[in-house]
């Protein structure tokens, strides 16, 4: 099995999260990401489509070019984990996905931030 490349996987949720179903699909069937990579898109998919939060987490990150929106923390190094996006807020903190940045092993996580103490915790998928 070839190493999954996260970076590929995440250009093409980009892509396709706001297109209609056949069309998604059809550049899915286009993409040749391997089982790992579908498998992975696929958890992306349904994570964006049940969002909790009020809208879906990729309709937030188009909207963060909004100075009101931007959040200081989303490309930031937590440790060896590069914060990518914002995936719940609530009222015990924010809760951001990551990615491990420093290429020792390739890996997602989410991190979240206690509103008032300003810890962090981890929890690695």
């Amino acid at each position: 099995m070839s190493t999954l490349d996260w970076r590929a996987v995440r250009a093409l949720f980009d892509t396709i999260c706001d297109l209609p179903a056949k069309q998604r699909q059809e550049v899915i069937d286009a993409s040749g990401l391997g089982p790992q990579g579908l498998d992975l898109l696929q958890s992306m998919l349904d994570a964006d489509a049940r969002s909790d939060i009020g809208e879906n987490v990729h309709a937030l990150r188009r909207r963060s070019s909004r100075p009101w929106l931007q959040d200081s923390r989303i490309g930031s190094l937590v440790g060896a984990w590069r914060i990518e996006a914002l995936i719940g807020v609530g009222g015990m903190g924010r809760v951001y996905r990551a990615h491990r940045e420093d290429g020792c092993y390739e890996g997602l996580a989410a991190i979240k931030f206690v509103a008032r103490s300003g810890q962090s915790r981890f929890l690695r998928s």
